[in-house]
């Protein structure tokens, strides 16, 4: 279910083949993680850019918006002057599980102590991403949809990577088999809505994708 679903998977055959079961899940998890701020990267910077152009309206600002939040909240994670300023150790340890949640926790903020590793997963994942946005571009302009009129092929190709990055986040939420439905909800309001393709260039598109 969703783009996501794989992750389950894998955490199911990690936990079987290591002792170390919490701390294989959580390197799943981050997994994810990182591919998320990948995604929330490009995002920002492309609906930030297309802020006047009103590409996708509320929704992209909202996107917008979370993601300056996420980062914020991810910043406070790794900091240990905020950590001990709210205590957050012995915070941990009032909650349910407090042991599982400080492996989890213990797991995620290493990547703080090995940040080389981090930062080169994090440029892996944003290259792979600008490659899948290429590649809808390119399908894209294969199922016909092209600029017209004073459209540039620079406004279809940000068009096409707002799209993408957009809706591949929303397709993360587990609530439909590849987020079938969720995924094509943007591509309907950036492309379709936006007057750059029709409804069946659309579908193409995005079952195109999928393929």
């Amino acid at each position: 279910p969703g783009t996501t679903g794989g992750d389950l998977y894998k955490a199911y055959h990690i936990a079987k083949r290591t002792h170390k079961r919490t701390e294989g899940i959580t390197v799943v998890i981050l997994d994810r993680v990182i591919g998320l701020v990948s995604f929330l990267l490009l995002a920002a910077v492309t609906i930030f850019a297309s802020w006047k152009k009103d590409m996708i309206g509320d929704y992209g600002r909202w996107v917008g918006y979370l993601t300056f939040v996420f980062l914020i909240a991810c910043a406070l994670f790794f900091s240990l002057r905020f950590r001990k300023l709210i205590r957050y150790d012995s915070l941990l340890l009032r909650l349910p599980m407090s042991d599982k949640l400080r492996r989890i926790d213990q797991t995620a903020l290493s990547m703080r102590y090995h940040r080389t590793d981090a930062l080169i997963s994090l440029a892996i994942t944003l290259i792979s991403h600008v490659f899948s946005v290429i590649s809808v571009y390119l399908l894209a302009r294969g199922v016909g949809i092209h600029p017209t009129g004073t459209r540039t092929e620079g406004e279809l190709f940000q068009a096409c990577l707002l799209a993408t990055v957009v809706g591949y986040l929303f397709a993360a939420i587990p609530i439909s088999i590849q987020g079938f439905g969720l995924l094509e909800a943007v591509f309907l309001k950036v492309l379709v809505e936006g007057h750059w393709a029709t409804p069946s260039q659309m579908l193409a598109l995005t079952l195109g994708t999928r393929v």
